[in-house]
């Protein structure tokens, strides 16, 4: 039902860590490594890895999706971690309800002091059912962000996902 990308780089410690984690997940990761050095350990069958040496964030996603088959798509970092569980009800409310794009859960941030682990609710505590439908781009953006709802990390649509990512790669910076 969906697939997970895995941007990394320079990073391989944390990424065989994900890679234990996720390697019974029922669903695809493709790992896009933009490290000088290739990954060179041996990989469960749901983890895909492309070697895109020196290419940049946005490119390497959209390289990335060029693998993808699944209706839904997401994010994840290499040293985060989403629920199985959690990624299914999104998967599932996603197909229940065809007018939304995406859909995210909780984070939580872990913290290891003093030998005690502390964990805590990041962003926003509540849920944000949101249809954001003016005709005008900026009151669209302005309704987007509030309340602010990161969207980075949530498992969206595939055709949107897609668009976003290819939009963001076009845009040049220059200063």
């Amino acid at each position: 039902m969906y697939t997970l990308i895995i941007p990394t780089f320079n990073r391989h410690d944390l990424l065989l860590r994900a890679i234990d984690y996720y390697q019974n997940f029922d669903c695809t990761f493709i790992i896009a490594d933009s490290s000088n050095n290739k990954f060179a350990h041996k990989l469960p069958n749901n983890i895909r890895y492309k070697h895109l040496p020196k290419m940049n964030g946005s490119k390497k996603v959209c390289e990335a999706t060029k693998d993808v088959t699944t209706p839904y798509v997401g994010l994840v970092a290499d040293d985060d971690y989403f629920l199985e569980s959690s990624l299914k009800s999104g998967a599932s409310f996603l197909d229940d309800n065809p007018d939304y794009v995406s859909v995210q859960g909780r984070y939580y941030k872990f913290e290891l002091t003093e030998n005690q682990v502390t964990f805590s609710s990041r962003y926003a505590l509540h849920r944000c059912y949101k249809s954001v439908e003016s005709e005008d781009r900026a009151t669209r953006i302005a309704n987007t962000f509030n309340p602010y709802m990161h969207q980075s990390y949530a498992l969206i649509r595939t055709d949107v996902f897609i668009k976003s990512w290819k939009f963001l790669d076009s845009i040049s910076v220059e200063g």
